[in-house]
């Protein structure tokens, strides 16, 4: 049943285009491609680029149930039926924990969803499930910082009404400036400041989004680096059992590293 609704939800949405996640023949891959892509234009035309890296705290635990049907009727335009069952399915749930054993006591659900549901200009926005980036880009890097500004306090209005709360101390932001040193006036120089509700969001030399390092020169150097730390210690760890003499055979060998290392070295290399 659950499997007949979720093809019902992603025939109706898939017009949405911001939201990556939870599209079929979609991936994180995605949404760094569309990153790299936006960042190497504005290079190309000699602006920098502001990347904003947005942390919703509990996203799935707090969803407003009533809130989630509600756009769903009057915004995505959902079924009415189809909106009823769900409600249905979301509300009056409840939950309870085994230990050794025993059970806890039975607690009603008030907010929050099954892990696996999750919306929101010259500027670009890129959501994967609850990972939110904004990117804003202008030949006058100060008209960029203030554009952004304008649109975290949009954000801020728009999350406070559906009762969603951004986790400020892990938002982070950073301004990829690339390696040519043609660009607009002030852009090296310029130091940005970015605000959600009065709250400093920090800026960085490098941020992580979607397991990718994204330094401020868009090399990808500190990314590199940052792969082959992770993928030696994976190989290190598995290093006794690959050299004894008798044991494994090689093709099991090559499925350890097929599966357990490669993917780490190969992740995200379109980008």
């Amino acid at each position: 049943m659950e499997e007949f609704l979720l093809e019902k939800i992603k025939s109706h949405v898939q017009e949405h285009k911001s939201q990556i996640g939870f599209r079929p023949s979609h991936s994180t891959s995605h949404a760094l491609t569309i990153l790299s892509d936006f960042v190497c234009t504005n290079l190309n035309r000699r602006q920098t680029t502001i990347l904003v890296s947005l942390d919703l705290e509990k996203a799935f635990d707090t969803a407003w149930i009533e809130g989630i049907i509600y756009k769903m009727y009057r915004i995505f335009k959902f079924n009415k039926n189809l909106c009823r069952m769900l409600y249905c399915y979301l509300k009056d749930r409840s939950f309870y924990v085994t230990n050794d054993g025993q059970n806890s006591i039975t607690r009603d659900i008030i907010a929050g969803v099954p892990q696996g549901y999750h919306n929101t200009c010259d500027i670009q926005v890129i959501i994967y499930a609850d990972d939110i980036l904004v990117l804003g880009s202008h030949a006058r890097i100060a008209q960029a910082n203030a554009k952004i500004n304008n649109y975290l306090d949009d954000i801020h209005v728009y999350f406070n009404k559906w009762k969603l709360k951004l986790n400020i101390c892990k938002s982070e932001c950073t301004i990829i400036k690339g390696l040519r040193k043609n660009l607009f006036p002030n852009a090296r120089k310029f130091t940005p400041q970015f605000f959600i509700n009065g709250e400093v969001i920090n800026v960085k030399d490098q941020i992580k989004y979607l397991g990718v390092v994204l330094d401020d020169r868009f090399t990808f150097k500190k990314h590199l680096d940052y792969t082959l730390a992770k993928a030696k210690k994976l190989f290190f760890s598995y290093a006794n059992l690959m050299r004894r003499p008798v044991g494994l055979r090689t093709y099991i060998k090559l499925n350890i590293y097929k599966q357990i290392i490669r993917p780490i070295i190969s992740y995200a290399h379109p980008i």
